[in-house]
C-alpha cells in the first residue's frame, strides 16, 4: 500500500517548497566537501524539526541525510534510506505527476545512488542511475547538474576501463555550460588521466597544468593538492622521475598552507600525498622507503575496501622486489579476502536491489490501482453532481415557468378589473345624459385598453411605456371626477425612461387606489392632487405614489359603502405580485407605505414607494 505518511489529500505545492532547492542542497553539500560531515548532519537534523510538516521537504532531507551516510562510506545505511524515501517518492509523484520540484528531487537521488553504487563497485547499475538523473536534468533544463552528472558518467566510464567513453563524456562536460571551478578541475584532470592510460603524455600533461591552474586561480588549495599528486602519476608514467618529484614537494608545500584543516580532511590529504610519494618511490625503485612509507603512516590503517585493494595490490609488488616472501604472501591473502568480502557485499547489493525494484513495483501497482479506483470515485461523483445540478436546473426552470404564468394570471386579473371599473365610468357618464363626455371618456379609454393589451403580452416594458399608460388612466379618472383632485409625474433628470424596465400595469394598482380610496372620498371639491415621482438612488429605481386623499384608515371605515360602487385591485394581489418577481429574478423588490406623509387631520394621505434593484429587470426574460 502507498506509504500512510503521504495521503491523497498532501498538497506538494509548486509553492510550499525551499525558497531555492538547489542552494540549499549545494549549501549541505558544501560542508561534505568540506568534510564538515557532523556540521552537515546537525542542520539536516534541524531542518527535519523546523519542517516536519512539508512533505516535500522532507523528502528533501532524507535525500541528504542519504548523501550523509554515503560521504561516511556507510554505503548500505545510505542505500537503505534512499529506497525507503524513493517509494515515498513515487507514491507521491503518482498523485502528483505535473509537479516539478518531485522530479528534481529524483534527479538528486538518482545521482546519490550514483554515487553508492560507484564506490559498491556496481558500475552496470551506477551508470542506469547516472543516465537517469542526466536526462531529468536536461528535461528541468538544470545545466548546472548535466555537467556533474556527466563527470560522474565519465568517472564511471573510466572505472571500467573505457576510456573512449570516458573521454567523450569529459568533452562534453567541459563544452557545456559555466561549471564552478572546482568542478571544471575535476574534469579536466580526469581528461587527463584518460590521455595519461593512452600514452597521449604532451595532450595529458597540458590537461594537468590547466587543472592545477584553475585551482589555484579559484583559490581552492586542497583541490590544487590532489591536482598535483595526479600530475605526478602522469610523470612517474612518462618516465619523468624528477618531475613527479617537484609536483609532489609543490604539494606539499600548498598543504603546509591550509589554515587549520578539519582533522578529516588533513588526514585525507596526508593520505593523497603519501599515496603519491609511494607510487613515485616504486617507480624509482626505493621499494625500502614505500614500504616504510605504508607501514608507518596512520592514514593507512583505516582504508576502504576499494582502497585497501589497491594497496594490498602494491605493497604486494613492494614485499616481492625486497625479497620478503611472508610478507608478499600474507598481502596477497588479504587482498584475496577483501576480493571475497567486495564481492559478497556487491552479491548481497544485486539481491536487494531487487528485492527494492520488486517492492518498488509492488507499490506502484497498488499505487496505480488506488490512484484509478480514487479516480473512478471522483468520476461517479462528478458525474452525480452534474446530475443533480441538472435537475435543480430543471427544477429552477419550471418553477420559473411557473412564476411567469402565476405572473401572467395576475396580470390578466387586472385587465378585467380595469375594463369593469372603467364601464362604470362610461356608464355614469350615459346616465347622465352627458353624451360628449361619455364619447370622450370612450375615445380615450379604447386607446388606454389597446395600449394596454400590447404591452400586457411582455414580461417588461419600459418605463417610459409605464408613464405613458398611467397618463391615460389618469387622464380619465380627472374626466370622470372633474376638477376633485389633479396629478403630477415627476421624473429626475438623471433618469432616462427609456433606459430602465419594469414588469407591465406595476403602478397603475396603486394609482388606482390612491384615486378611488384616497382623493375621491376628500369633503372637499378640489384640491387633491396625485403625485407619481421616479427617480435614481444608486443603483435602486424610486417609484412613490403620494395622494394627499382621506388616508387609509378613514378608507377602511367606508370600505362597505365604497364596494358597491367601485371593485379595488387588493393590496395582497400586489404584493404577491411583488413576491413572485422577487423569486423569478433572485432580488429584492420593496414595497413601502406612509400612512400618513401629510400633518391634515381630514386629508393625511397615503405614499406608497416601490423600490426595484435596476440590475434585476435587465436580467428578467
Amino acid at each position: 500500500m502507498i506509504n500512510p505518511n503521504i495521503s491523497p489529500s498532501t498538497k506538494y505545492s509548486e509553492e510550499a517548497q525551499f525558497e531555492d532547492l538547489h542552494q540549499y542542497l549545494q549549501s549541505v553539500r558544501s560542508l561534505f566537501a568540506k568534510s564538515e560531515f557532523s556540521s552537515a548532519y546537525l542542520m539536516i537534523q534541524k531542518d527535519r524539526r523546523r519542517l516536519a510538516s512539508d512533505p516535500l521537504k522532507l523528502l528533501v532531507l532524507d535525500v541528504l541525510e542519504g548523501h550523509y551516510h554515503y560521504e561516511k562510506q556507510q554505503y548500505k545505511t545510505s542505500l537503505d534510506l534512499l529506497r525507503k524515501t524513493e517509494q515515498r517518492l513515487l507514491a507521491a509523484r503518482l498523485q502528483h505527476p505535473e509537479n516539478q520540484n518531485l522530479l528534481f528531487v529524483v534527479m538528486v537521488i538518482n545521482q546519490v545512488y550514483a554515487y553508492n553504487y560507484t564506490h559498491l563497485h556496481l558500475q552496470s547499475k551506477a551508470m542506469i542511475h547516472c543516465t537517469e538523473a542526466h536526462k531529468i536534468a536536461s528535461q528541468l533544463g538544470r545545466q548546472d547538474y548535466e555537467g556533474s552528472l556527466l563527470y560522474l558518467m565519465a568517472c564511471i566510464c573510466y572505472s571500467e576501463g573505457n576510456l573512449e567513453k570516458s573521454l567523450d563524456y569529459c568533452l562534453k562536460a567541459k563544452e557545456g555550460p559555466v561549471l564552478v571551478p572546482t568542478n571544471l578541475a575535476n574534469i579536466i584532470d580526469l581528461l587527463a588521466l584518460c590521455y595519461t592510460d593512452q600514452k597521449q603524455f604532451s595532450t595529458a600533461v597540458i590537461y594537468r597544468q590547466e587543472a592545477v591552474d584553475i585551482a589555484l586561480k579559484a583559490g581552492n588549495l586542497s583541490s590544487a593538492i590532489s591536482k598535483y599528486v595526479g600530475f605526478s602519476y602522469t610523470c612517474v608514467e612518462m618516465g619523468d622521475a624528477q618531475g613527479a618529484h617537484e609536483k609532489l614537494q609543490l604539494a606539499e608545500e600548498l598543504r603546509q598552507q591550509i589554515e587549520a584543516p578539519s582533522e578529516v580532511d588533513l588526514q585525507t590529504k596526508i593520505k593523497l600525498l603519501k599515496t603519491g610519494w609511494i607510487n613515485y618511490y616504486i617507480s624509482i625503485g626505493e621499494y625500502h622507503k614505500a614500504k616504510d612509507l605504508f607501514e608507518g603512516e596512520a592514514c593507512f590503517r583505516n582504508l576502504s575496501i576499494l582502497e585497501s585493494l589497491d594497496f594490498y595490490e602494491r605493497m604486494q609488488e613492494v614485499y616481492v622486489r625486497l625479497g620478503d616472501r611472508k610478507q608478499a604472501v600474507d598481502n596477497f591473502e588479504n587482498y584475496r579476502v577483501l576480493t571475497a568480502k567486495l564481492y559478497s557485499q556487491q552479491r548481497a547489493e544485486v539481491e536487494s536491489a531487487q528485492e527494492v525494484q520488486f517492492n518498488t513495483v509492488r507499490v506502484e501497482a497498488e499505487a496505480n490501482y488506488n490512484l484509478k479506483l480514487f479516480q473512478q470515485e471522483k468520476e461517479y461523483r462528478r458525474q452525480k453532481q452534474e446530475l443533480l445540478q441538472k435537475q435543480q436546473d430543471a427544477n429552477k426552470a419550471l418553477q420559473r415557468e411557473k412564476t411567469k404564468v402565476e405572473l401572467k394570471s395576475l396580470a390578466k386579473q387586472m385587465d378585467p378589473h380595469f375594463m369593469f371599473n372603467s364601464l362604470n365610468s362610461i356608464s355614469s357618464y350615459v346616465l347622465e345624459n352627458d353624451k360628449e363626455a361619455a364619447n370622450r371618456y370612450l375615445s380615450r379609454y379604447s386607446k388606454l385598453m389597446q395600449k394596454t393589451i400590447d404591452y400586457s403580452l411582455n414580461d417588461m416594458i419600459s418605463l417610459e411605456e409605464e408613464i405613458e399608460i398611467l397618463k391615460l388612466y389618469l387622464d380619465l379618472e380627472v374626466l370622470r371626477f372633474g376638477q376633485k383632485f389633479d396629478y403630477k409625474i415627476e421624473v429626475h433628470d438623471e433618469l432616462n425612461p427609456s433606459n430602465f424596465h419594469i414588469p407591465p400595469m406595476l403602478l397603475q394598482p396603486q394609482a388606482e387606489n390612491a384615486v378611488w380610496h384616497g382623493l375621491r372620498q376628500r369633503t372637499e371639491p378640489e384640491g387633491g392632487l396625485l403625485i407619481l415621482s421616479f427617480a435614481k438612488q444608486e443603483q435602486l429605481l424610486i417609484c412613490t405614489v403620494t395622494d394627499n386623499g382621506i388616508g387609509v384608515k378613514k378608507a377602511r371605515t367606508l370600505k362597505q359603502s365604497r364596494a358597491k360602487q367601485h371593485t379595488s385591485f387588493s393590496t395582497s394581489n400586489i404584493e404577491r405580485r411583488l413576491e413572485l418577481l422577487n423569486s423569478l429574478l433572485e432580488q429584492d423588490i420593496q414595497m413601502e407605505v406612509d400612512h400618513c406623509p401629510f400633518q391634515e387631520e381630514d386629508n393625511c394621505g397615503t405614499s406608497i414607494c416601490i423600490k426595484i434593484p435596476i440590475s434585476s429587470m435587465d436580467s428578467f426574460a
